[in-house]
């Protein structure tokens, strides 16, 4: 569902703002991000860590 959100909205206008390769270098930390939250353990953290997931993917790569 947040990827959705993701790619529908905020891919559509950055996009229009910054290029391919920008996108993918700015995913690809914020998926690195997400991996860092999985690492603690901590519920919260882990939700954080699979929204900047979903996003991160989403940027790196829209389908």
């Amino acid at each position: 569902m947040f990827r959705l959100v993701v790619q529908g909205h905020i891919l559509a206008r950055a996009a229009k703002i910054l290029s391919d390769q920008t996108l993918v270098i700015r995913g690809s930390l914020i998926l690195s991000l997400g991996f860092v939250c999985f690492v603690s353990g901590e519920t919260a953290l882990v939700y954080l860590g699979a929204a900047l997931m979903a996003l991160g993917n989403g940027l790196m790569g829209p389908q």
